[in-house]
């Protein structure tokens, strides 16, 4: 989804009309490490930039087992992490061919 600049945290860092969202992505944890998740970051970080986004963003927790080390094998790379009660990290990564 478009980035609609929302998070306080980071306000004015993203640019709307080039930055895309990824939000609400999971695997239920019996069919995780199966390449599921892989499979589907492969297949739509292509359709995004295909739409004219250049950069992908996401936030995630550190209370998630697993989602920090996931998305850095993605190749997100960390943008911010506020170090607060939800245990936010903001990630995003260059949809640059």
């Amino acid at each position: 989804m478009p980035y609609d600049d929302r998070i306080a945290e980071i306000k004015g860092t993203y640019a709307a009309r080039t930055t895309a969202e990824l939000v609400k992505c999971y695997v239920k944890p019996e069919l995780r490490r199966l390449g599921l998740g892989t499979a589907l970051v492969h297949r739509l970080l292509p359709i995004a930039r295909d739409k004219g986004y250049e950069i992908m963003y996401l936030h995630t927790h550190r209370f998630l087992p697993g989602a920090v080390g996931f998305w850095e094998k993605q190749g997100f790379t960390f943008r911010l992490e506020p170090f607060d009660r939800y245990e936010t990290v903001h990630m995003d990564k260059y949809l640059a061919e």
